[in-house]
């Protein structure tokens, strides 16, 4: 109650007036002010809100949070405004909730904050309700940085995961407890790619892994994770291991043994990479290494590599240089710089260095030839290539080449040039207008023209002499042929000489194309070939002679059985009849025919070189000599004989009885070309044949010989004539006047003693026989005493003579005459069959009669047999083939007997009679 006065009192109303009221209100100020300054100082934005959802009071933070003021929140903004997403609906639904029980929703929980600029932040919300009210203290704690720290982290887990999961290696974990070996605590899906196991059953076995690793590797493994665990370093190991499918995986295994903050192992962390791949390419590499090294030190030249940027540093190989060069790699080295560049001879030198310069600045190879001093003093010539290798800026970075010693194939090239110059075969060079741009020497000489005339004519012109193609006379034209079709071609020409003689020209032509594969000139090579075609008729000739040779010798055995048979039983027929029986004449010719068809055969023999000689040293002089009382009396009175003998021995390996035989054939021959008389000379003399003369003549062989030749003055021959003269059977005489086989019995017999006989004869001018015979040393010659010579009678005899032979005919007739003078004969009509019957009358056999060829087994295997089981045997072998067939046969050795079919009685008895007796 107011006291009246109090308003008029002026100091009562300057006192404030305590009251209740007021002592509370500041009371509560205070505490409003205490509270604030809490509510603001706590570290994270905090707000109030009320009932309704304003917010009454927020602290700085939440500004701070926010992007607003207090002022602009506090009792103007409701907190909904500030979070968004899902979760503000249930925020929503907790505020309720709390209003009527406090715990009845969460206090913790995320959620999304949107501030003034409307970026979402993450934010912590803890709300409390303010006891005995129904507001709510919400404090905010900002986690953005946070989640997306945690998101990164999140995303590089994944990322990393993605990886390991992605490259071609194994990623693992290991144990580093020694008792468990090498166990795996994590391994990487790559496990099944790579080598085949899944990944839990690598894990659980423990022992897996080191199964699996080759036996050979497994100590140094072992040792190498032993030092990893020791040392700490890190583990880098290259060994094979083997897949789940047996095969052998080459791996690279790097690992890391990772440590706690203390320092102490934890456990290994590595990567596995299959390298098989690279091992074999290592392995071929090493392979081609070993092969290129190889190569480079077998290679006969020097291989290099000049290093560009250098200054040219050469960097040798092999050392092929000192063997090419004489000098080493340290005497060639100047500086740092080897090369031998300084040895090349001034006049070569700039031509090497403009096209290697050209090459390095074009990128392109090079080659290039060059004379060198070598460290003996001579000079030498050298192909070098090259080619300049870029390095990784595009720039030549060095040059690598070979270097080849070509001094022989330059030489050679000298020595081809001046065949070239000196070789018969004429060569030219022609233009499309047929002119001579170039020609050898031969040509020259072959044209009978100078080099210089030659040039700018016309081919046609200088070859044959006419003023228009060859082809435009209906000639075969090779140049032509050559410029048409871009092919060789090969033609003959037939001309004539200044005597009229013929001669054979070979063309040839040889196209010469430019870089469009036009035929811009042609080579024509024009060779002489007409002393070539008379080789050739001389060569087909003696094929024919040698053809014609062998068949006479095929026909002698049959010739002769069929001989023997005559002879045989005509020579048994002729001792059973008188000397004055009316019928004995008929034997007599019959077996005067019968020899001289003998002899006929062993002519024929003679021609075919297959008649058995016997030759031995001998003075030609003196067999010349010997017969010119008999040849004298073959010509008769009308021809003169000369001799003209050389002074020398003309000492010769042949058989005298033959030579004779050809002397008397050759002188008879002689006279029946003078049937008007005139003269025969017989020369001898010594000639040494060489190349030339064997080139000129196209026959012979190098050495001294022995000539002599028979020379008429009778009609002589045509050439058709004297090509055919040695021919068996060609005759030029009258029918029933010769049998054609003189000449050819000279041939067999000059070409069976190793000799040459030629011919040289014209119609009217006389033949002149050369013959060459082989001239032997003195000192060769071999004398051998002279054996006495136990003279033979015919007797009978007792023996048992064990007759094998296939032709019946001939075995009647042997079995039949060695019967008639006692002999007793056991015959066998083949091989076989004597031996059957000489197992079964061994004792009484004392002679074998055995045909050299039978059918089944040969004379000489019949005879090896037998004398194995009676070593003392005789025996005699008889054949009608040609000797030398039985010699080939081994069956003509030293010490046999032999008898050559036909044999008459007498010689037969004679020759058994010898064999046993001796």
């Amino acid at each position: 109650m107011k006291k009246s006065g109090d308003k008029d009192n002026p100091k009562k109303q300057k006192e404030p007036k305590v009251t209740v009221k007021n002592k509370v209100k500041e009371i509560s100020q205070h505490s409003k002010n205490k509270y604030r300054a809490i509510f603001e100082n706590t570290g994270s934005a905090t707000i109030i809100i009320e009932e309704d959802g304003i917010i009454s009071l927020s602290n700085k933070k939440f500004g701070e949070l926010s992007g607003y003021s207090n002022r602009e929140v506090d009792s103007r903004k409701s907190w909904t405004e500030f979070f968004t997403g899902d979760v503000l609906n249930k925020m929503k639904a907790y505020h309720v909730l709390r209003r009527i029980d406090p715990d009845a929703a969460p206090r913790n929980y995320e959620s999304l904050f949107v501030d003034r600029s409307g970026d979402v932040k993450s934010v912590i919300v803890n709300v409390d309700i303010i006891p005995g009210t129904k507001r709510s203290v919400v404090s905010l704690l900002d986690v953005t940085k946070l989640k997306k720290a945690e998101k990164s982290h999140l995303e590089s887990e994944a990322k990393y995961r993605t990886l390991v999961e992605q490259i071609p290696a194994i990623t693992y974990i290991s144990s580093i407890d020694i008792d468990r070996a090498y166990s795996t605590l994590f391994i990487s899906p790559q496990v099944e790619n790579i080598l085949g196991f899944l990944p839990g059953e690598w894990v659980e076995d423990s022992d897996l892994w080191l199964r699996q690793v080759h036996p050979d590797d497994k100590e140094s493994v072992m040792s190498e994770i032993s030092r990893c665990r020791s040392t700490g370093k890190p583990l880098n190991l290259e060994y094979r291991i083997f897949a789940k499918d047996g095969r052998l995986i080459w791996v690279r295994d790097e690992a890391v043994l990772v440590r706690d903050r203390a320092g102490r192992p934890l456990f290994f962390q590595g990567i596995m990479r299959d390298i098989t791949e690279r091992k074999h390419t290592e392995d071929a590499m090493k392979q081609s290494k070993i092969f290129y090294q190889t190569l480079s030190e077998n290679l006969p030249g020097i291989v290099y590599r000049v290093f560009i940027k250098e200054n040219n540093r050469m960097e040798f190989f092999n050392d092929m240089i000192k063997t090419m060069t004489g000098f080493t790699e340290k005497e060639l080295t100047h500086g740092e710089v080897c090369s031998f560049d300084p040895l090349i001879l001034p006049e070569d030198r700039e031509d090497v260095i403009k096209t290697v310069k050209h090459a390095i600045i074009n990128g392109e190879p090079f080659h290039v030839e060059y004379r060198l001093w070598c460290k003996d003093g001579h000079i030498r010539y050298f192909s070098e290539r090259g080619k300049p290798i870029h390095g990784e800026d595009g720039k030549p970075a060095y040059i690598d080449g070979v270097i080849f010693d070509i001094t022989e194939r330059k030489q050679k090239e000298e020595y081809v040039r001046s065949i070239l110059e000196s070789i018969g075969e004429g060569l030219i060079v022609v233009d499309p207008e047929y002119r001579i741009v170039s020609a050898n020497k031969a040509y020259s000489d072959m044209v009978k023209m100078p080099v210089e005339f030659i040039i700018g004519r016309y081919c046609y012109e200088a070859s044959h002499h006419i003023n228009k193609p060859c082809h435009m006379l209906g000639e075969d034209c090779p140049v032509k042929h050559a410029f048409k079709t871009g092919e060789p071609y090969i033609v003959t020409h037939a001309h004539t000489d200044e005597k009229g003689n013929p001669l054979f020209i070979e063309t040839k032509s040889y196209p010469i194309k430019d870089a469009s594969g036009r035929v811009s000139l042609v080579i024509e090579v024009l060779n002489d070939i007409t002393e070539q075609r008379k080789l050739e008729d001389q060569l087909r000739h003696s094929q024919k002679m040698e053809a014609i040779g062998q068949l006479t010798g095929g026909i002698a055995h049959d010739f002769n059985n069929i001989l023997q048979s005559v002879i045989g039983y005509g020579s048994l027929l002729q001792m059973k009849i008188k000397e004055d029986d009316p019928s004995r004449k008929y034997i007599d010719n019959l077996l005067i025919s019968a020899e001289r068809a003998a002899n006929l055969t062993k002519n024929l023999l003679s021609f075919s070189r297959k008649r058995l000689i016997n030759p031995m040293p001998v003075n030609l002089n003196i067999i010349i000599k010997n017969a010119e009382k008999l040849l004298s009396r073959i010509i008769g009175e009308d021809i003169e004989l000369k001799t003209e003998l050389s002074n020398e021995k003309l000492i010769v390996k042949a058989d005298y009885i033959q030579i004779e035989q050809v002397l008397m054939n050759l002188v008879t021959n002689a006279r029946d070309a003078m049937s008007d008389g005139g003269h025969i000379t017989i020369e001898t003399g010594i000639l040494e044949m060489d190349s030339e003369f064997i080139k000129t003549h196209g026959y012979g062989k190098k050495g001294k010989y022995a000539l002599f030749s028979v020379t008429d003055t009778g009609t002589g021959m045509d050439d058709k004539t004297r090509q055919k003269i040695f021919e068996p059977f060609f005759t030029t005489k009258d029918v029933g006047k010769g049998t054609g086989l003189g000449m050819s019995i000279v041939y067999g017999i000059i070409k069976q003693h190793s000799g040459f006989i030629a011919v040289y004869s014209e119609i009217g001018e006389g033949t002149t026989f050369r013959i060459y015979l082989p001239l032997i040393k003195e000192s060769e010659i071999k004398t051998e005493e002279a054996k006495p010579v136990k003279v033979v009678t015919l007797t009978e005899g007792t023996e048992t003579v064990l007759l094998a032979e296939d032709e019946r005919r001939v075995r009647d007739y042997i079995k039949e005459t060695l019967e008639r003078f006692g002999y007793k004969v056991i015959e066998a009509v083949d091989g076989y069959d004597a031996l059957e019957k000489f197992k079964e009358n061994k004792d009484k056999v004392q002679l074998l009669f055995l045909d050299v060829i039978m059918p089944k087994m040969n004379g000489k295997e019949v005879y090896k047999t037998i004398k194995k089981m009676k070593p003392a045997i005789k025996v005699i072998f008889a054949s009608g083939y040609p000797a030398d067939i039985i010699a080939k046969k081994g069956i003509l050795e030293k010490g046999f007997a032999f008898i050559s079919k036909p044999v008459s009685p007498t010689e037969l008895l004679r020759k058994v009679r010898e064999v046993l007796d001796n």
